[in-house]
């Protein structure tokens, strides 16, 4: 699979929640944080959400649409 970033979220609780929602409604999704503190706890810093490539658009617009 080829992974793309979808957004940035401001940190990895937000990033977490979004990803979750994603992978609830049938997309690939992983988060991956900006920072090495991650690796000790939960990063304050903005953390990337990944989706699989060929799901980009789609994910795109469901995000948007759950973001207004």
């Amino acid at each position: 699979m080829t992974w793309t970033t979808l957004s940035t979220a401001p940190n990895q609780l937000t990033a977490e929640s979004w990803c979750e929602i994603l992978t609830n409604n049938g997309f690939n999704c992983k988060v991956e944080p900006g920072d090495f503190y991650s690796f000790m706890g939960i990063s304050n810093s903005p953390v990337r959400i990944l989706i699989v490539d060929k799901e980009f658009t789609t994910a795109k617009q469901f995000l948007a649409k759950l973001l207004i």
